[in-house]
């Protein structure tokens, strides 16, 4: 847009009207929004005008037959039937088509308001003050009468029917209609564990923890973007998995999943809606978009998922790495301010998964368990290990207890103690040689009921057994 025009955006326009042209449902609901004086291009806004006039639910063919009968050359006025084949592929989302109608609008209401103000300004230079200021009322009344009496809003009560209570695919861990994330570090076993939830999904299968599939087993949309086809098929192979139930985005299954691309998320949400798939898998979000992960774009990413998830009742998850390190490290704990882009990321999810291998002493034992959740509702922590055959499930493992001063001191005293009452001298000495203060070991003295006596002109300790 050049300096001296008046505020537009062809881009916005495109994408409005190519929304319409995929979601037609949207039309009577944003034809309240945008008026045809709100697109700025000619050709825009004949096409807009023709997509209200049409009764019903328009799809292209529909439109195109209206215009060709219309005559006066209105389909070339519209752009033309190529020009209109190609705005779908614009189109980027019932809900982003919901921004864009509020966008044009704003845009509308700037143009008129700059054009109803260069009239005023150019009847100031004529001396018509009188006129100049009424015109400038005028404008500013337009502007606050727009924004105010024109305004339409909702109630709860429109989510009755839209919405349903708080439902589980796997009870716990992974709900209905609204976006799970999986975090782990590199080689956590996010993929292999995500792969072996399907199972559940694809055949009917209890879930890891014994709990029962409920409804009929059907298919899965795995969205994937770290190049693993091949891991993954082998993988599915292995575990005898019915592989033509695992649905890929694309009619080429070699092809990459880019959520930052609007035309993959446009073939997503479609595929999303099919009544045969049970639950959508993006593997990895880290590898599924070309943005910064702590921008406010990727909060629009994010969003996207969660709205997919509310709006088709399916359940989604998202593996994620963490941002510390890339290996996953035995013995730490994996927690919530450690993924990548954290708020970003985490916000849009209402349920967010960790893998860790937490225990040093069960090097080979990762854990599952549930960093956060928006629900309510969680499920234990499960331990799962893998090899050829697949995961299996198990108790899980716990970080080992730090040792504290007062362990220490509890551990040298049942030492001392155990022979027999020790002279409190010599216990000081040995607690000041351990690097132990002497109050951390009286604390110690009174958790273990430690009994003090007083031999023969000196105090001593001892263990209430052994006194």
């Amino acid at each position: 847009m050049a300096g001296n025009e008046l505020p537009h955006s062809i881009e916005l326009e495109r994408s409005f009207l190519g929304g319409l042209l995929t979601w037609p449902e949207l039309r009577d609901e944003l034809g309240i929004v945008v008026s045809p004086e709100d697109l700025y291009n000619d050709t825009h806004r004949a096409l807009y005008r023709a997509l209200l006039e049409i009764p019903g639910r328009p799809d292209i063919e529909s439109v195109l037959a209206y215009l060709g009968n219309q005559g006066d050359g209105l389909l070339e006025k519209a752009g033309g039937e190529p020009y209109i084949r190609e705005l779908p592929r614009f189109g980027m989302g019932p809900y982003t088509t919901e921004q864009h109608a509020r966008q044009l609008r704003e845009l509308g209401q700037r143009r008129r308001f700059i054009i109803a103000l260069g009239k005023a300004v150019g009847q100031m230079h004529k001396g018509d003050v009188d006129g100049a200021l009424m015109q400038a009322r005028r404008a500013i009344g337009d502007v606050e009468t727009v924004r105010t009496e024109s305004l339409t809003s909702g109630s709860w009560a429109d989510l009755d029917g839209l919405m349903h209570g708080l439902q589980w695919a796997w009870p716990g861990y992974w709900p209905k209609g609204f976006l799970t994330l999986l975090g782990g570090q590199q080689a956590a076993g996010k993929s292999m564990l995500a792969l072996w939830l399907c199972r559940s999904f694809l055949t009917g299968e209890p879930w890891p923890d014994g709990a029962s599939y409920q409804g009929e087993p059907g298919e899965i949309l795995w969205l994937e973007a770290e190049s693993s086809q091949g891991l993954n098929w082998m993988r599915a192979v292995a575990w005898g998995l019915p592989r033509e139930r695992i649905r890929t985005v694309f009619d080429d299954p070699l092809a990459g999943f880019f959520l930052d691309d609007p035309n993959h998320r446009k073939r997503l949400t479609a595929l999303a809606w099919r009544h045969e798939i049970r639950a959508v898998i993006l593997d990895s979000l880290s590898g599924a978009h070309r943005r910064s992960e702590k921008d406010h774009e990727m909060l629009e990413l994010m969003t996207f998922l969660a709205d997919l998830a509310r709006d088709t009742g399916k359940p989604i998850l998202a593996s994620h790495h963490p941002r510390k390190r890339t290996i996953i490290d035995v013995g730490e704990e994996l927690t919530l301010e450690m993924f990548r882009g954290s708020n970003t990321i985490t916000q849009p999810s209402r349920m967010v998964l960790g893998i860790d291998m937490p225990d040093p002493g069960r090097p080979g034992v990762r854990r599952l368990r549930v960093l956060k959740t928006n629900l309510g509702v969680s499920g234990p922590d499960l331990g799962f290990t893998i090899d050829d055959a697949g995961l299996h499930f198990c108790v899980a493992p716990q970080p080992a207890k730090k040792e504290t001063q007062t362990d220490k001191a509890k551990e040298l005293l049942l030492t001392l103690l155990d022979c027999g009452p020790v002279a409190v001298t010599e216990i000081e000495q040995e607690m000041k040689g351990a690097g132990i203060s002497w109050r951390t070991a009286v604390r110690a003295k009174d958790e273990l009921n430690i009994i003090a006596r007083r031999i023969q002109n000196r105090w001593v300790w001892a263990l209430p057994h052994k006194e």
